[in-house]
């Protein structure tokens, strides 16, 4: 099985004050009307590199129980340096570090335990395919279908290089929205008056169909036409921009 040493990460155990703070978000008004509140279990610690990527998962899935009617995330753990649970004579014998959990390095995560135990059969109460999607959203794997089912438990299964990534990815401001028409009313109007006498009186349907003034266009003369009245509007509009 391959470790998170394999995918790069150093072992080493990791001081409190090195861990990075997944502190549940306060609840919104719309959240306290639902049932979520601020809950013991949290903060939990993650090893800084990935910690935005959980923070986010936390704060999606609150969001999620709380739209679905589900008592809100009443435990966490992250950061534990030990081994998988199972393996724990394997890691005493021989410290081998495939024996280790993903717990070990800061790159996991158990939410809600009680209610999502691990084993077969499974018992959650993530919604399961709005839960797929939102670790999925952040970069992250969930237990839930295992071939040792582990509902409880979502890591990050990603190099150094693919956690920075993904943070970037989605940690950076978005961009603001395309903004289609940045003339102002009267530079607008201006425009529209422009483009009326480019085009004239005859829209461009008639112009294909041969309406108004008698005779059809070739699709040769449409082109030319179009392309000219392309080009003047826009010298019109930097002309009204002042460029």
């Amino acid at each position: 099985m391959a470790t998170a040493l394999d995918r790069g990460w150093p072992i080493r155990q990791l001081a409190a004050h090195e861990l990075y703070l997944v502190s549940k978000p306060d609840p919104t008004p719309a959240e306290r009307a639902v049932g979520v509140l601020t809950v013991p279990g949290f903060p939990i610690r993650v090893h800084p590199a990935v910690g935005p990527l959980f923070r986010g998962l936390v704060a999606d899935l609150q969001v999620l129980r709380a739209r679905t009617r589900r008592a809100p995330l009443l435990s966490a753990g992250g950061y534990n340096f030990r081994p998988i649970r199972g393996y724990e004579e394997q890691w005493g014998r021989t410290r081998n570090p495939k024996y280790l959990s993903n717990h070990s390095w800061g790159l996991a995560v158990d939410l809600n335990a009680g209610a999502n135990p691990m084993g077969s059969p499974v018992r959650s109460d993530f919604p399961r395919d709005e839960t797929y999607a939102i670790a999925a959203k952040w970069s992250l794997s969930w237990g839930r279908e295992w071939s040792r089912p582990d509902p409880m438990h979502f890591e990050a299964l990603l190099s150094p290089e693919q956690a920075h990534t993904a943070v970037t990815r989605l940690t950076l401001p978005k961009p603001a929205p395309h903004q289609e028409d940045d003339l102002t009313p009267e530079q607008a109007q201006q425009l529209a008056d422009i483009h009326k006498v480019l085009i004239g009186e005859d829209s461009v349907a008639s112009k294909v169909e041969g309406e108004g003034n008698g005779r059809r266009m070739s699709w040769r003369e449409m082109t030319e036409w179009t392309n000219k009245i392309a080009t003047d509007t826009l010298a019109a509009v930097q002309k009204l921009r002042g460029a």
